[in-house]
């Protein structure tokens, strides 16, 4: 797992936040157990945390608090997720595969 981490990683080093953004709400293949790498896995987190405190208490209180939490995330954090990308391979290569901070 730490090698497949690792080579997946190495190949996307030189992705641009164009590349990212081209293939980041598409299918990819993502290495196992490696949410850390998908940046949408930060953003469902910020979303989650946003609808959480609006303590929906019944399915369309649900409904409503995510379409409001989610006009509340601006594009600039989406963006800063895509930018973050090649901090976290370089994080990856160094641990050649294993944990990082991310």
């Amino acid at each position: 797992q730490r090698r497949t981490r690792l080579q997946w990683a190495r190949e996307k080093q030189s992705w641009t936040v164009d590349d990212w953004m081209k293939v980041i709400f598409r299918s990819m293949l993502w290495p196992a157990n490696s949410l850390d790498l998908n940046p949408v896995e930060n953003l469902w987190w910020k979303l989650k945390k946003i609808v959480h405190n609006k303590a929906p208490s019944s399915k369309a209180d649900m409904a409503t608090a995510i379409r409001i939490s989610w006009s509340q995330i601006d594009e600039e954090f989406c963006l800063s997720l895509l930018k973050s990308m090649a901090q976290t391979l370089q994080a990856v290569i160094k641990a050649r595969g294993g944990a990082t901070k991310y």
